[in-house]
């Protein structure tokens, strides 16, 4: 299984001209090519477009509107959900989307990958660990994304944490002229 893991600590190597198409705000202004924060997303959107992933996970901070990316000169962007599912679109092979960042599931009213978990509510480092070792134990040892969300949500538990803060969804499928397609 190919994952890319995203955290907000990531030291970001700037690309030489991403160009000015990047139409998000920031403070209220927005973001050009030349704003680190800009790049920021450049260069998650080019890491998913140049490789195929099964699994994309983002640890890190999020809200209702989206996931939280920072440079390594601590310039924030908020990334919407809804551009983060057109980004993940294109990843063919993507099995799991799990956001481990606090009320990462608020903002989210339907599925952006097959499968999406993430919290419902604040999630302490701890607790977040915690989950994601269960997770990476149950996937290293050949188990589904689906079995690894029940194990992480176990391993929380076995450690005393509230693991009702994980939740999942998952894309629907639709059927249309006799095709099964998943939307």
């Amino acid at each position: 299984m190919r994952t890319t893991v995203s955290t907000t600590n990531i030291p970001i190597s700037p690309p030489e001209n991403p160009g000015r198409c990047l139409n998000h705000r920031n403070g209220g202004s927005l973001l050009d090519a030349d704003h680190p924060a800009s790049r920021v997303l450049f260069a998650r959107r080019s890491t998913l477009l140049s490789h195929s992933y099964d699994l994309v996970h983002f640890a890190g901070h999020a809200n209702a509107e989206g996931i939280e990316l920072l440079d390594d000169e601590g310039y924030k962007l908020t990334l919407e959900y809804t551009t983060l599912g057109e980004m993940l679109r294109e990843q063919k092979n993507l099995q799991c989307l799990l956001l481990n960042a606090c009320d990462s599931m608020n903002g989210i009213a339907e599925a952006i990958a097959p499968l999406v978990i993430g919290m419902i509510d604040e999630i302490d480092d701890e607790e977040a660990i915690e989950f994601t070792k269960g997770f990476y134990d149950a996937l290293a040892s050949g188990r589904s994304p689906d079995d690894a969300f029940s194990i992480g949500c176990q391993a929380m538990a076995a450690k005393g944490m509230d693991s009702n803060i994980v939740t999942k969804m998952y894309r629907s499928a639709v059927k249309i002229s006799g095709l099964d397609k998943v939307y």
